[in-house]
C-alpha cells in the first residue's frame, strides 16, 4: 500500500461544522493566533494525530467519509481550509455531525449512531475499513425525514443510556 512509504509525521487536524478540513503543520499550529474560520462556523473536531492515521467524518444523512488524513492539503492553522464537499461529494443540507480519528482499524471499538427518529445502529469499528473512499459512504439507511444526531465510538460499553428532548432516560445493554 502507498501507506507504507509514507513518511509518518504528527498533524494537526481541524474540522469545522460547516464542513471546512483542514491540516497544518505543529510549527503552524504552534504559531497560529487564531483557527481560520468563516463567520458563524465553528471547529467541531480539532486534534494532533499522525499522517497515517484515517479520518471517520460522519454526517446527518447516514453517511461517512473515509479521509486519509495524507490526503488533506496543509495550510497555515490560520487558513478556512477546504471545503469538505471538493474532496468527497456530500449533499448541500448534509452536515458533519462527528469525526474520530483511526490508528487501528481492527481494535475492539464499536461505533453507535442514534437518528432524530429514535433509531440506533451498533457496528463495529472494523467495517468501516474501505479501500475506495472518493465518495461517501452509507453508514446507516434512514428513513424519509430522518437524520443522524449522534455518533459515537466506544470500546466495550456494558450500556447504553439514551436521553430525549424531554429529558426521559432509557438504559438497555449494548449487547
Amino acid at each position: 500500500k502507498m501507506q507504507s512509504q509514507m513518511k509518518k509525521k504528527q498533524i494537526v487536524v481541524g474540522v469545522t461544522k460547516d464542513g471546512y478540513v483542514k491540516r497544518s503543520s505543529m510549527r503552524s499550529y504552534q504559531q497560529a493566533t487564531v483557527c481560520g474560520l468563516k463567520e458563524n462556523d465553528a471547529l467541531i473536531y480539532r486534534e494532533e494525530i499522525s499522517t497515517l492515521n484515517t479520518l471517520l467524518i460522519f454526517t446527518s444523512l447516514g453517511n461517512y467519509i473515509y479521509l486519509p488524513a495524507y490526503k488533506i492539503d496543509e495550510q497555515k492553522w490560520k487558513d478556512l481550509g477546504v471545503y469538505i464537499d471538493n474532496i468527497v461529494h456530500i449533499m448541500p443540507n448534509e452536515k458533519i455531525i462527528n469525526v474520530f480519528a483511526i490508528k487501528d482499524y481492527n481494535e475492539d471499538y464499536n461505533v453507535l449512531i442514534t437518528t432524530k427518529m429514535g433509531l440506533i445502529k451498533q457496528t463495529k469499528l472494523a467495517d468501516f475499513n474501505i479501500s475506495r473512499y472518493t465518495k461517501a459512504v452509507k453508514a446507516m439507511k434512514l428513513q424519509d425525514k430522518d437524520l443522524v444526531v449522534s455518533v459515537d465510538m466506544a470500546r466495550n460499553y456494558p450500556m447504553i443510556v439514551v436521553f430525549n428532548k424531554r429529558g426521559k432516560a432509557l438504559r438497555f445493554r449494548s449487547n
